[in-house]
C-alpha cells in the first residue's frame, strides 16, 4: 500500500511539475526570485527544498543522499555523485569543494553504487582566470599563483580517483571558458587515463565545434598512447550562450535546431566507439539511447560492458533509465547534492531546460 501511495504522490508531483514547466517566463522569473530571498524571506530556504530542489538533488551532505541512492540500487542504477558547488572562486570555498571531493571518492572507493564521481572546474580554479587565459590575457604574478594553486587542486582530485579506481566527470561549462577546461581535461587523461580510464571529458554536442573538437581530441588520444573517457550531453547552457553572443554581435556558438544537435550528437557516439573511447552517453533523448544500445548490440558487445555507460539526471527520465536497466545496460543518475544555496545555478539550468522543451 505503501508503495501505490508514493507512486501516486510522485505521479501527481510529475503532472503538476510539468504542467508549471509551460509557462517558462513566470517560472524562470520564479527561480531568480527564490534566488534572492534564500537568508532574506522566512521558510524561502524551506520552501525550495520541499520543491525544486527536492526533485533534482540527494540532499544537502553525502550522507543525506544515502536514500536516494539505496532507493537507485534497488532498481539497479549506480549514481554519479555531484557535489554542486561551482564558480565561487574563494580559496575557502575551493578548498572545501577539494575535500568534499576526496570524501566522494572515498566513499566511492569499492563501492560499485558509485561508478562515478563529478566535479566541475570551476569548483576548484577561479573563473575569472579561466575566462581571461581563454580570452589570451597575461595572467599578474598573484594570479598565476592562484591558477597554480587551482590547478594542485585538480591534480590531486584525480590522482586520488586513479588510485582509489573511482571515475571522474568533469563537467562542460560555458563556452567562453570551455577550451581552457578541455585543455585541463586532456592533461589530467593524458597523465591518468595510460592503464585505466579515470577522467572523462564532458562534450556538449549543442556546439558546433564540439563534434570536431572531439575527433581532435580521441586522434591526439592515440597518439599519446592514453584512452580518452567521453561523456556526451547535448548541453545546459543554451539560454545563456545566445543571449551572450547576441549581446556582444556575435554569432551564437550554438547549433540553430534540436535536430543538428541530435545528429552531432549520433555521429559523436559512433565516433567515440570507433576510436575506442570509453563512453557515457548522457541522454534523456530516447531516439539517441535507442540507437547505440541496439549499435552495441550489432558490434556483439555486450551490454554490461564496462566500457559504455548510460546516464541521466535525477529527477528526470526514469523511465527511459528503467527501460535501459531492463536490457542490462549500465545506468547511473547524476545526483547532485549540497547545500540549497550553492545548488541554485543547477536548479535554474534544470527548469530553463524543461520550461525550454515544454514552453
Amino acid at each position: 500500500m505503501g508503495n501505490v501511495v508514493k507512486s501516486i504522490g510522485k505521479t501527481l508531483g510529475d503532472w503538476f511539475f510539468y504542467n508549471l514547466m509551460r509557462f517558462p517566463t513566470a517560472v524562470k522569473a520564479g527561480m531568480r526570485l527564490a534566488t534572492w530571498s534564500i537568508g532574506k524571506v522566512p521558510f524561502a530556504k524551506t520552501l525550495i527544498r520541499k520543491t525544486i530542489y527536492g526533485r533534482f538533488c540527494g540532499g544537502e551532505s553525502l550522507e543525506d543522499c544515502l536514500p536516494v541512492m539505496n532507493e537507485l540500487a534497488l532498481q539497479n542504477i549506480g549514481v554519479a555523485l555531484d557535489f554542486g558547488l561551482e564558480g565561487s572562486g574563494e580559496d575557502a570555498q575551493m578548498n572545501r569543494a577539494k575535500e568534499e571531493l576526496l570524501h566522494c571518492i572515498a566513499f566511492a572507493h569499492n563501492n560499485p553504487q558509485v561508478p562515478f564521481v563529478v566535479f566541475k572546474v570551476t569548483a576548484l580554479l577561479p573563473k575569472k582566470l579561466l575566462e581571461k587565459r581563454q580570452g589570451g590575457e597575461i595572467l599578474s604574478e598573484q594570479e598565476s599563483d592562484v591558477w597554480l594553486s587551482g590547478m594542485a587542486r585538480i591534480e590531486e582530485v584525480c590522482r586520488t580517483a586513479s588510485e582509489n579506481e573511482v571515475r571522474l566527470f568533469i563537467d562542460a561549462e560555458e563556452s567562453w571558458i570551455q577550451q581552457e577546461i578541455r585543455g585541463i581535461a586532456m592533461g589530467m587523461m593524458e597523465r591518468f587515463n595510460k592503464e585505466a580510464v579515470t577522467v572523462f571529458s564532458t562534450y556538449q554536442m549543442y556546439r558546433k565545434q564540439a563534434l570536431s573538437e572531439l575527433d581532435e581530441d580521441l586522434r591526439k588520444a592515440d597518439q599519446a598512447d592514453f584512452t580518452l573517457g567521453v561523456k556526451l550531453v547535448r548541453g545546459a547552457y543554451m539560454e545563456t550562450e545566445r543571449r551572450i553572443a547576441l549581446q556582444a554581435g556575435e554569432v551564437s556558438p550554438i547549433h540553430e535546431t534540436k535536430m543538428e544537435t541530435d545528429t552531432a550528437f549520433n555521429q559523436g557516439a559512433m565516433l567515440c566507439f570507433r576510436q575506442g573511447a570509453n563512453l557515457c552517453l548522457a541522454s534523456h533523448n530516447q531516439g539517441s539511447c535507442v540507437l547505440f544500445s541496439d549499435f552495441l548490440r550489432e558490434n556483439g558487445i555486450r551490454s554490461d560492458d564496462a566500457r559504455f555507460w548510460f546516464s541521466q539526471l535525477f529527477g528526470m527520465a526514469d523511465e527511459l533509465s528503467a527501460s535501459l536497466v531492463s536490457q542490462g545496460f549500465n545506468v547511473v543518475k547524476y545526483l547532485p547534492y549540497g547545500p540549497v544555496e550553492d545548488l541554485m545555478p543547477y536548479l535554474l539550468r534544470r527548469v530553463e531546460e524543461n520550461s525550454g522543451v515544454f514552453g
